[in-house]
């Protein structure tokens, strides 16, 4: 267990690392599974660039998995790389052999040679190592000075956020992972969130009885099958009377939904709601129900209550999109098909209505940009096309008045789209439109 969490410090973050170009022979022959030669040509690169903290955690990185056998130093012998660097090196070594004392001491020894900016990883290693112990308060320290240097970065929050969840301040924790979305999280740092999330709602939550939970497991199963018995509808409403939990009151405003009784599955979606402050599903059952009684109003008052505790959940944030676009609430909609982008970010037709949305608000480089990263995924995609069309033409129309600064580029744009457009969809009405905005 302690080698897990051990080699989660050496991998955790590497999408953060700074480029290395004296690194780059190094990370292909790591790609390609040559770990001793990448293992050497990281040693090499860390004696020509010996302040690199990056190219250190690198180097120990590969001697990991390389079976984390011998000695990190030998392989940088002839060599004199900063102090710091190797008292990180040490640090993140003895970590790997679970020696918590000497690594701490060692990634000590790193930030007293380090000021601002640079200490940033350190903080963080020690940190994880910190949080691997158990000693959560430390963590905190740690990791909340990383996360002051760098506001940016949502790896640094998720591990603040565990330390915060070892001392039970969980309404901390999850405010600060539910932050991490406007950051624009990559989808290891979005599943993470997921999880740990996932993690504090249940710990916030009493726990049930095991026969209890057993009885509702089968409830719901029924439920979900959508053929629940006239029995089973009566043991739903006992358990409710018999225990007040917010599973149990959530179990029951579905049962409610199911036979048709609107307002008592709102009184008990809402009772569960206030019993479970930090967990989603009560106000998401509520807002699907009501979707389905085609009340899109107050679906959207659930499904946004829903979303705001929880906005790692991409069906919930799709279904707040719709309604939105129904109710012709254009920004709330751009908002979270922009962050249903962010949680699927293959999802073209997320990316084809934000960039329909982004052009209703008239956000022209918001909607090119997201036109564009969903031709990368769907390069003959005829909607997306069509929107790439609008732009240009929206585009080319600036340049006359010299509005567009970059005039050539629309052209280009519009040349490209037109050549597409002509080959997938020759009759689509944008190619004339297109073609008279070019002059061709």
């Amino acid at each position: 267990m302690k080698q897990l969490w051990v080699l989660g410090i050496i991998l955790a973050s590497c999408t953060h690392a700074a480029p290395v170009p004296l690194g780059s022979v190094a990370a292909t022959l790591h790609r390609d599974g040559r770990l001793p030669e990448s293992y050497a040509a990281y040693a090499r690169a860390l004696c020509a660039e010996p302040s690199d903290l990056a190219l250190a955690r690198q180097l120990v990185e590969v001697w990991v998995e390389l079976g984390a056998a011998g000695d990190v130093q030998a392989v940088l012998q002839g060599c004199a790389i900063t102090p710091a660097s190797a008292a990180y090196l040490k640090g993140l070594v003895a970590a790997v052999r679970g020696d918590v004392q000497t690594s701490l001491t060692s990634l000590d020894q790193a930030l007293q040679a380090l000021q601002g900016p640079e200490r940033v990883e350190v903080l963080y290693r020690k940190g994880l190592v910190l949080l691997g112990g158990g000693r959560f308060a430390e963590a905190e320290v740690a990791l909340g000075e990383a996360a002051g240097l760098a506001p940016v970065r949502a790896d640094l929050r998720l591990a603040l956020a565990q330390s915060l969840l070892g001392q039970d301040r969980v309404a901390e924790a999850a405010a600060l992972v539910r932050g991490i979305m406007i950051l624009a999280p990559n989808a290891a740092e979005v599943n993470r969130a997921r999880k740990l999330l996932r993690t504090i709602v249940a710990k916030s939550e009493a726990p049930l009885d095991a026969n209890v939970e057993m009885t509702l497991k089968e409830l719901l199963t029924s439920l979900s099958r959508g053929n629940p018995t006239s029995e089973e509808f009566v043991r739903i409403e006992a358990l409710r009377q018999e225990v007040a939990h917010p599973r149990v009151l959530t179990t029951a405003g579905l049962a409610a939904l199911n036979r048709g009784l609107m307002r008592e599955a709102l009184r008990y979606f809402e009772e569960a709601a206030e019993l479970a402050p930090l967990d989603a599903e009560p106000w998401r059952a509520l807002g699907n129900g009501l979707v389905a009684a085609h009340r899109e109003l107050e679906a959207q008052k659930a499904l946004l209550e829903a979303h705001a505790r929880d906005p790692f959940d991409a069906e919930t944030t799709r279904l707040l999109a719709q309604v939105a676009v129904s109710a012709n609430d254009v920004s709330l909609a751009r908002d979270m098909y922009q962050a249903l982008c962010i949680l699927q970010p293959s999802d073209t037709d997320a990316l084809l209505w934000l960039t329909r949305l982004e052009r209703r608000l008239g956000h022209w480089p918001a909607a090119e940009q997201a036109v564009r990263q969903g031709l990368l995924r769907a390069p003959k995609d005829v909607p997306l096309l069509g929107e790439a069309a609008a732009i240009a033409i929206e585009r080319l129309e600036r340049a006359k008045t010299n509005a567009d600064a970059e005039p050539e580029a629309a052209r280009l744009l519009g040349r490209e789209v037109l050549a597409a457009l002509s080959e997938i969809a020759p009759n689509h009405p944008m190619v004339a439109g297109l073609t008279q905005a070019l002059g061709q």
